[in-house]
């Protein structure tokens, strides 16, 4: 009979072929490998049943976990039930990340004139400051962070050590990262002011405004090196969420916890996040290894059923893997962006809705009215058995589930029953 439904379906029951599965591991209905739509009709019925359910769950189960280990390929460690623990690693990825731009920044502008003897004119300094408090709102003017003032006035009234220049600019582009945080917009915007004029002005340095010094041309080569790491630096970790996640209180606490950072970074509505995280992790000599962790593992805790595989892990639905990955498609290609990682995540879907199908076949549209009508009364007489496996005992309804379940064991079948009837 099951021979007769593949001949019902528009196949020669003596030369079918299960076709692979559409991801490595993965599992498929005979109706799927066969792509038999009165199979698929009888599979929907069938597993359907009492008795067919338990099969479907093996399959599903079975499925799933082939799923999960093709996630693993992608990643070094997926946790959907660690998901805390995987966004306070991020926290900690972008910490240190920081930190050590901090160290780099700090031994770049150090190695610009590593005796400290290169000098600048004190006049052209004074002029740079009146410019950027002419530059300044009235409101700003009046909010100078006395910190600025105070360094303003140890300079010395000659010649000014470029060391001490640069640390003088240091210190005002973290007082505009600390106002900034704290959200003082008077005296972060004050801060703006002084630092745009400062770091304008190292910039525009030529060779004749250096003095004390035989290789003026070495050292602005060392300050351009340090102003573009600075640049960039301040373009990752100044622009949001990343300032948001840096950002403190008035006691110095950090506002974001760790448990939510992943959040804030992971937002399908701003994906410029992640590109933030991933420049300022490389930027470091760091890779995005804990945000794709926290990605995939996300995604399949969003696909998540209520049913679970023997292992215990949630069985994954195919349907909410798809909206997922469509919601989040942004974030998959800034953090998996070879061909491979895009392949297998399609590949992933692909095959989780497959098997979410079996139960949603819709019938068999484009066969011959005639076949239709033969496919159905032998689906009727074989559910019929499943339903009643006493009328020709319960080995055989048992043997007909696993055929359906495993297309190896359904072809052979099918094939032997057509040579004996030859």
């Amino acid at each position: 009979m099951l021979a007769d439904l593949v001949e019902a379906g528009g196949q020669d029951p003596a030369t079918v072929i299960a076709r692979a599965p559409l991801l490595p591991g993965t599992q498929q209905t005979l109706g799927q490998a066969l792509g038999n739509q009165a199979i698929r009709t009888l599979e929907k019925e069938a597993f359907g049943s009492p008795v067919g359910q338990s099969y479907y769950r093996a399959f599903r189960a079975a499925n799933s976990a082939a799923l999960r280990a093709a996630a693993e390929t992608l990643v070094a460690r997926v946790a959907p039930e660690a998901l805390p623990e995987l966004s306070v690693n991020i926290a900690t990825d972008l910490e240190e990340a920081k930190d050590a731009t901090d160290a780099q920044e700090d031994a770049l502008w150090d190695a610009v004139d590593p005796s400290g003897t290169v000098k600048i004119s004190r006049s052209a300094i004074d002029a740079v400051h009146q410019q950027a408090i002419s530059d300044m709102w009235p409101i700003e003017e009046t909010s100078i962070p006395a910190e600025f003032s105070r360094a303003y006035a140890a300079l010395p009234d000659g010649p000014v050590a470029l060391n001490h220049y640069q640390q003088l600019r240091s210190v005002v582009g973290k007082m505009v990262a600390m106002y900034l945080t704290v959200l003082d917009q008077r005296r972060s915007g004050a801060a703006k002011c002084l630092y745009k004029a400062l770091s304008t002005h190292l910039e525009n340095l030529t060779p004749a405004d250096l003095t004390n010094t035989d290789d003026a041309e070495g050292v602005l080569s060392r300050l351009r090196a340090a102003r573009d790491f600075s640049r960039a630096k301040d373009e990752i970790f100044w622009q949001n969420p990343l300032r948001e996640i840096f950002r403190v209180d008035w006691t110095g606490a950090k506002r974001g916890q760790p448990e939510a950072i992943a959040h804030r970074v992971l937002n399908p509505y701003r994906p410029e996040g992640v590109r933030q995280a991933i420049a300022a992790l490389r930027l470091s000599g760091g890779e995005p290894a804990d945000l794709q962790n926290y990605l995939v593992s996300d995604w399949l805790y969003h696909a998540q059923m209520g049913e679970f595989d023997p292992g215990g892990y949630p069985i994954l639905s195919g349907v909410k893997l798809r909206k997922f990955l469509s919601a989040n498609r942004q974030l998959f290609d800034a953090l998996f962006s070879t061909d491979t990682a895009k392949a297998t995540t399609q590949a992933i879907v692909d095959a989780a809705e497959r098997a979410d199908s079996v139960q949603r076949f819709t019938g068999t549209g484009g066969l011959p009215i005639a076949m239709i009508f033969k496919s159905g009364r032998l689906v009727n007489e074989l559910m019929r058995h499943v339903y009643h496996p006493t009328s020709w005992g319960p080995g055989m309804t048992n043997l007909l589930l696993e055929a359906l379940r495993n297309p190896d064991i359904g072809v052979d079948l099918i094939r032997r029953a057509r040579r004996r009837r030859r």
